[in-house]
């Protein structure tokens, strides 16, 4: 599923890569998913940041970007940093939700919702967080938006290694029905960066 030349449709000079490498994946909501390999680089750090191409084929309530959380109900067991989410729609659009690991027991984590309905049905979409110190920005097509906080936010990860999943929450499911593109993590904070992972709407 390739993006065409860009993803808002002007007539940027700037060729879409994904196009060339069919890096554009489906997930079908179902069983669609992709490891992508121990999210060790995650451990311990004080900032990161995600970024990915999306394109959202059905709105449901948490069904997830990424995720590297390995949940589980036993804490020796319940691993991993963090998991990016559409969150409850309205119908037309969707928010955006964060979840943050903060401890090691069970149901240790913090919320971070989007207060606009941003996502839509069959748009593709720049979706980005940062991570600094217990801060979260959160950018769509390089335009940040507010959010929601519930529970506190850890100054730094956890020591805690689990894979990376796309497409999936590992042991939890909530399997995404959507086009997602591009994905990428930083082990720093890539604010002044923000413009340039956009670019201009050309992944």
């Amino acid at each position: 599923y390739p993006l065409g030349d860009n993803s808002s449709g002007n007539p940027l000079t700037q060729p879409n890569e994904a196009v060339e490498d069919a890096s554009v994946f489906e997930f079908d909501g179902s069983n669609d998913f992709i490891n992508a390999g121990s999210a060790s680089y995650l451990n311990g750090v004080s900032a990161f940041t995600f970024s990915a191409w999306i394109n959202i084929t059905a709105l449901n309530t948490n069904d997830v970007i990424a995720s590297d959380w390995n949940y589980s109900a036993t804490p020796s067991s319940n691993k991993g940093h963090f998991t990016i989410a559409q969150a409850t729609n309205n119908g037309t659009a969707a928010k955006i939700r964060i979840f943050i690991k903060n401890s090691a027991s069970d149901g240790g984590d913090s919320l971070v919702t989007t207060n606009d309905h941003i996502l839509t049905v069959g748009d593709w979409y720049n979706v980005v967080f940062t991570y600094n110190s217990g801060t979260i920005v959160i950018y769509v097509n390089n335009v940040s938006y507010g959010f929601t906080i519930l529970g506190t936010i850890p100054t730094t990860l956890l020591n805690e290694t689990s894979d990376l999943y796309i497409g999936k929450w590992l042991n939890v499911g909530r399997n995404i029905n959507s086009k997602i593109s591009n994905v990428a993590i930083w082990n720093t904070d890539q604010t002044t960066e923000i413009s340039n992972i956009y670019n201009s709407g050309v992944p």
